[in-house]
């Protein structure tokens, strides 16, 4: 039943990322967003998988995964306080991993289902209608909003802009301290990227497909273990 609790997080992310892939827009997420789904789907691995191999430190849980007996009194050879301790080192090290990549993350922006090169004169196309002066060097981004542009002294931003063609997915990443110039330019190409059509993207049946057979292999799975108890009586 690992298994099965490995693959569905797994199916279902992959699933849910086809759909958005085939929408006929883009769509603008927070970037912390998209680690949480990935660590969603990873959960399975992590809650059950990883834990189930460093159980094997115990030998009482040893013989609970291979025979099905539920661990009973440690034997006295059992490194009982040992599996005890790399089982809260590794909570805390997927805790404390998960908690500094979402916070780096809060920085980032991700563009999912948009062709880049699209994508790019979108940007600028945004940057320039708002009034933004940029200094620009290859996916690097120098922006300076004028005082005059708002109420405000003049501001300042530096964004780097990480494009993968082949996936049709976008990243933006903003330096500290431009918070303002971000908030104006996400918010007016949120807008002007909910106009932009979306030719067939290719990502989002590959995704549908792996899927479905996630899926398979979860139900091939379970008929499997259900054989195996009524042949095994």
């Amino acid at each position: 039943m690992i298994v099965v609790a490995f693959l569905f997080p797994l199916a279902l992310y992959c699933f849910v990322l086809g759909v958005v892939n085939r929408r006929p827009h883009p769509l603008m997420v927070p970037a912390a967003w998209d680690f949480a789904g990935l660590l969603a789907a990873v959960s399975g691995f992590l809650i059950f998988s990883v834990p189930a191999m460093l159980s094997g430190l115990s030998e009482s849980w040893r013989t609970f995964w291979l025979v099905g007996r539920p661990p009973g009194e440690a034997a006295s050879d059992d490194p009982y306080n040992v599996w005890i301790l790399v089982s809260a080192a590794y909570f805390l090290a997927v805790v404390g991993v998960s908690a500094l990549v979402l916070r780096r993350r809060r920085s980032q922006t991700a563009v999912y289902n948009v062709e880049t090169a699209a994508f790019e004169e979108v940007l600028l196309g945004v940057v320039e209608s708002l009034g933004v002066v940029v200094s620009r060097t290859s996916r690097h981004f120098s922006l300076r909003l004028p005082a005059g542009q708002n109420d405000k002294d003049e501001q300042f931003a530096e964004l780097d802009v990480d494009l993968a063609p082949s996936l049709y997915h976008a990243t933006l990443s903003w330096d500290a301290g431009g918070e303002e110039i971000r908030s104006l330019v996400e918010g007016e190409l949120r807008r002007t990227l909910g106009e932009v059509q979306t030719r067939d993207n290719p990502v989002g049946s590959w995704l549908l497909t792996f899927s479905t057979v996630l899926l398979l292999l979860m139900l091939a799975a379970m008929a499997a273990v259900a054989l195996y108890r009524v042949f095994a009586r």
